[in-house]
C-alpha cells in the first residue's frame, strides 16, 4: 500500500467518525427538543388546569353573588310591603284622630247646647257614645296642687274629655276647703275649666301651700278624740309641706316643737 492510499484511508475513516459524531448530535438536539417540549406541555397542561380551576370557583362565586341579588330583592320587597302597611297603617290612626276630634267637638257641643239651649229635652235624646274611661282622684288642698293637676290632665286626656267635661270633674273631685273655690267663682263661669284651674293654682299653688301649711301647725291643736300618734303624724304631714325647702336641720326638729305647741296635755308637752 503506498502512503497516498493509506491517507486516504485515514481521511474516510475521520469522515466517518465525523459523521457518526453529526448524527449522535443530532440525536442528542432531538432528545433534548422532545424533552423540553414535554415540559412546556406539562407546565401547560398544569396551566390550563389551574385556569379550569378558577373558572369554577368563580362561577361559584357568580351564583353566590347571584343568590345574594335574589336575597336583597326580597328584602326590597319585604321593606317595601312593610312600608305600605306603614302607611296604611298612618292613614288608619289619622281616620281614628280624626274620628277623636269629631267625638270631641260632639261631646263639647253636647254639653254646651245641654247648658245653654231653652229646649234641653232634645238634646237629652241624642245617643251619648260611652267610651271606657279612668278614675280620678277627689282633692282636698293637702298635697301639691301641681301634683295632681298634673296627674288630673293625663288621666282627663286619656280619657278623651272636653274642656266642659274636664271643668265638671275637676268640680266634682273637689273636697272640703277646696270645694268652697267653687264659691268664689261666677255661676256662669264654673264649667270654664281654665278659669277653675286658676283659681284653685292661685289658692294653692306651692308658695301658698306652704304658708298655708306653716299657719296650719301654728294653729293646730290636738283634737279631743285624737291621739297623740296621730297627731304626730298630722304634725309630721304638715312640716314636710311646710318645710321641703329647707335645710335637713329645720325639717327633723320643727316638727317636734310643734307637736309639743300642739299637745292638749301639760304633762305631754312636759314630757316632750
Amino acid at each position: 500500500m503506498t502512503e497516498m492510499e493509506g491517507k486516504f484511508e485515514e481521511l474516510l475513516a475521520f469522515m466517518k467518525e465525523m459523521k457518526e459524531g453529526q448524527e449522535e448530535m443530532k440525536q442528542r438536539q432531538e432528545d433534548m427538543q422532545t424533552n423540553i417540549l414535554n415540559v412546556i406541555i406539562t407546565k401547560v397542561d398544569a396551566i390550563v388546569e389551574k385556569v379550569e380551576k378558577n373558572e369554577e370557583r368563580l362561577g361559584k362565586v357568580e351564583r353566590k353573588f347571584d343568590t345574594i341579588e335574589e336575597k336583597f330583592d326580597a328584602i326590597e320587597d319585604k321593606v317595601d310591603t312593610i312600608q305600605q302597611n306603614f302607611g296604611k297603617l298612618e292613614q288608619e290612626i289619622d281616620k281614628l284622630k280624626k274620628v277623636e276630634r269629631i267625638h270631641e267637638g260632639f261631646e263639647d257641643y253636647t254639653e254646651n247646647r245641654i247648658q245653654n239651649s231653652r229646649e234641653p229635652e232634645i238634646i237629652k235624646n241624642v245617643p251619648v257614645i260611652a267610651k271606657p274611661s279612668m278614675k280620678l282622684s277627689t282633692y282636698d288642698g293637702k298635697t301639691s296642687w301641681q301634683v295632681y293637676k298634673t296627674q288630673f290632665s293625663i288621666i282627663a286626656e286619656a280619657n278623651g274629655s272636653g274642656s266642659i267635661t274636664k271643668a265638671r270633674q275637676l268640680a266634682a273631685s273637689l273636697r272640703a276647703e277646696t270645694a268652697d273655690i267653687l264659691r268664689t267663682i261666677p255661676e256662669d263661669q264654673q264649667l270654664n275649666f281654665e278659669i277653675l284651674s286658676s283659681a284653685l293654682e292661685l289658692r294653692f299653688d306651692e308658695k301658698c301651700f306652704k304658708d298655708y301649711s306653716r299657719l296650719q301647725l301654728k294653729t293646730h291643736q290636738q283634737r279631743p278624740n285624737e291621739t297623740l300618734q296621730e297627731l304626730a303624724m298630722d304634725i309630721e304631714r304638715l312640716s314636710h309641706l311646710a318645710f321641703s325647702d329647707c335645710s335637713t336641720e329645720v325639717r327633723e326638729t320643727s316638727p317636734l316643737q310643734y307637736l309639743i305647741d300642739s299637745a292638749r296635755d301639760l304633762e305631754i308637752q312636759k314630757a316632750l
